[in-house]
């Protein structure tokens, strides 16, 4: 019972675990890229508008109140 030799399916349940392994592994680090660029994106999309919006829109002022006068 000891020195018995591996049972077939057993060793195809464990190729099979760890071919399932494998995928997982390869399925959670492109997710993660894919979460990680986004979030890049995100984020320089952000920037940019904020940059163009501080650079390109005028401040602010009121020299003299204006008065529209229909007839």
């Amino acid at each position: 019972m000891v020195n018995d030799p591996p049972i077939p399916a057993f060793l195809w349940a464990q190729e099979v675990g760890h071919v399932l392994a494998g995928r997982a592994r390869r399925l959670l680090l492109q997710f993660g890229v894919l979460f990680c660029t986004i979030l890049l994106l995100l984020w320089v999309s952000v920037f940019l508008y904020g940059s163009f919006y501080y650079s390109y829109m005028p401040t602010v002022s009121h020299l003299s109140p204006v008065h529209f006068h229909y007839r």
